[in-house]
């Protein structure tokens, strides 16, 4: 008599088809994640972070993608920065991004609590975009502080300003 066979251990020459399917999706999902494209792709971006005027609490650095996501704060990487390595107001990070449009905004969280704080309607704690100094009172445009990412490493200046 013959040995019944279940349709889900079916093998060719050794070989389980089901098996082999699932390791196919799990690796095209795995190459699908932003960890795994980073590293294949991109560069460098050294941030140069100036006119800190404190060690106090942490720098809390945000990357945006575009308007809509810099409009709803919801930024695509997040950094928390120790200030312990800020000299002279001055500190520096580097950051591996894939190849695209992006742009930086910084908060100096003196109090550490990771959200801006606010006096009379004016920001208590020191705020700053890349290669761009906000001159008036008004969120600026993500068209403002975006950048290109390509292949090339490069670095971006980000000035805080305190009201």
């Amino acid at each position: 008599m013959g040995q019944a066979v279940s349709s889900r251990s079916k093998s060719i020459n050794g070989f389980n088809m089901i098996t082999c399917l699932r390791n196919l999706i799990s690796l095209l999902w795995v190459m699908d994640q932003p960890a795994f494209t980073e590293s294949l792709n991109g560069s460098t971006i050294t941030v140069n972070i100036i006119d800190v005027r404190n060690k106090e609490g942490s720098i809390r650095l945000s990357i945006f993608k575009d308007e809509a996501s810099f409009s709803a704060e919801k930024a695509s990487k997040t950094m928390l920065l120790d200030k312990k390595e800020l000299s002279g107001g001055k500190m520096n990070t580097s950051v591996q991004l894939p190849s695209g449009i992006y742009g930086i905004a910084v908060l100096d969280d003196e109090n550490s609590n990771e959200k801006m704080d606010y006096g009379v309607m004016m920001p208590k704690e020191g705020f700053g975009f890349s290669n761009f100094y906000l001159t008036g009172l008004r969120k600026p445009k993500f068209e403002k502080f975006k950048f290109l990412v390509s292949d090339t490493n490069f670095s971006v200046v980000i000035r805080m300003k305190y009201m």
